[in-house]
């Protein structure tokens, strides 16, 4: 068996084995939530570390000139550092699939749209103020009140659950 398919079988192996966990350990909203993060990363993982090596030994042999050489070696460079930082996002994601979530009480500080990925939170948990990604929850967040949510410590996500009575 060639390497690329021993490297795709691990993709694979690592999609099914984390997949089951979501799908066992994690309700509805936290399971979409998990899941888009996690295949978003490992589909740009796999495009990077299997794909992309493939294309360009194949055909590295038909390119001669040196400018042609110097944007292959920049697009190189680029898809090393989206490499890193992809598996870094993943593999914090990942510890957070495997450990889980922390309830808590917060107050939402502030909250700051983004336009292509989720809304950043600024939160008081517990006398410790923090950003967070804040996830589409089962209750929309407003600045200045208190909340129960769900925390995945690790990669920075929190999913509202319910707005907090005190």
């Amino acid at each position: 068996m060639k390497k690329r398919n021993i490297i795709r079988l691990l993709y694979i192996l690592v999609s099914a084995l984390l997949l089951s966990i979501i799908l066992v350990k994690y309700a509805s909203l936290e399971r979409r939530i998990l899941l888009f993060e996690l295949f978003g990363g490992l589909l740009v993982l796999y495009a990077l570390t299997v794909e992309l090596p493939l294309s360009i030994i194949r055909h590295k042999q038909g390119i001669t000139k040196a400018w042609k050489k110097t944007v292959l070696f920049l697009v190189d460079a680029f898809a090393v550092l989206l490499i890193f930082v992809t598996a870094l996002n993943t593999y914090l994601l990942t510890k957070d699939i495997i450990t889980g979530y922390r309830e808590a009480n917060v107050a939402a500080l502030s909250r700051q749209s983004e336009y292509r990925s989720m809304d950043t939170v600024l939160v008081d948990d517990e006398g410790t103020i923090s950003t967070y990604k804040l996830a589409p929850g089962y209750v929309e967040v407003h600045a200045g009140k208190h909340y129960t949510v769900r925390i995945f410590r690790n990669s920075e996500i929190i999913v509202p659950v319910d707005e907090a009575e005190l």
